[in-house]
């Protein structure tokens, strides 16, 4: 993944000094959209070529902060912009909730309890600020699920069902029936580590992997359900969970 020469900059900056220098440069280059970009490049970079998520999360963490104040900076003179550099931190608020969800089990990623309360968190940000800039109802659909994914990873299951059900309406509404499947997948899920030994569970859950063989990328999608099931269905990340409660 290529980034750009100010990402690059950045990069040489926290290499040799600290995230905040790194961070710092990016937000005083005297272009918001610029900035933010920039600031994205080197997220991407840090979290997906270095698997290093301590600088990933910092970054993502600047980004939102950058983009809602320079969002507020703007509103009175120009409210366009303003509302581009709130979507931005929208953005990265969605990249931070993601890169720390245990769900996916990325290699090289650790992700600890701080982590993971500070990734919910960043979820409950991109959910607000999908409704509050009225994104839309794939991104509204999508935050719903982040949300719920986080209350997954905590062993909340009613309130991670609740939440995919709600995904599951805005999927309908933005008419993307993967969408729509993937997170039936995560209700199954939820409701399966509720009940362990509960067959009908099991065999709407067998369906339901069957059915994404019929479309693109199908087996990708199965081997996400599957993997976060795994995951979450492990005793000692249950043993974990229960030192931690994000909210």
């Amino acid at each position: 993944m290529e980034i750009n020469q100010f990402s690059e900059r950045a990069l040489e900056l926290y290499k040799s000094q600290d995230s905040f220098v790194a961070i710092i440069y990016l937000c005083q280059l005297g272009d918001p959209r610029l900035s933010l970009n920039s600031l994205a490049d080197l997220m991407r970079h840090q979290y997906w070529q270095e698997k290093d998520l301590v600088s990933a999360l910092a970054i993502a963490r600047a980004g939102i902060q950058f983009g809602l104040q320079t969002g507020s900076d703007f509103d009175a003179t120009d409210p366009g912009l303003a509302y581009e550099l709130r979507s931005a931190a929208k953005g990265f608020a969605y990249n931070f909730a993601s890169f720390a969800w245990r769900g996916w089990a990325e290699p090289g990623v650790i992700i600890t309890i701080a982590d993971q309360a500070a990734g919910f968190d960043a979820a409950k940000v991109n959910l607000r600020l999908a409704l509050e800039l009225e994104r839309g109802d794939l991104p509204t659909s999508r935050a719903y699920w982040m949300l719920a994914a986080y209350y997954l990873a905590e062993a909340k299951f009613e309130l991670a069902i609740k939440n995919f059900e709600r995904a599951i309406s805005f999927a309908g509404r933005a008419n993307t029936p993967i969408d729509e499947l993937l997170n039936h997948g995560y209700v199954l899920i939820a409701k399966m580590l509720q009940s362990e030994n509960d067959l009908a569970l099991q065999e709407d859950y067998a369906k339901l992997k069957s059915a994404f063989l019929n479309v693109e990328h199908g087996e990708d999608y199965i081997q996400q359900l599957e993997t976060a099931h795994r995951v979450f269905q492990d005793k000692k990340y249950l043993d974990v969970i229960d030192s931690w409660d994000g909210g």
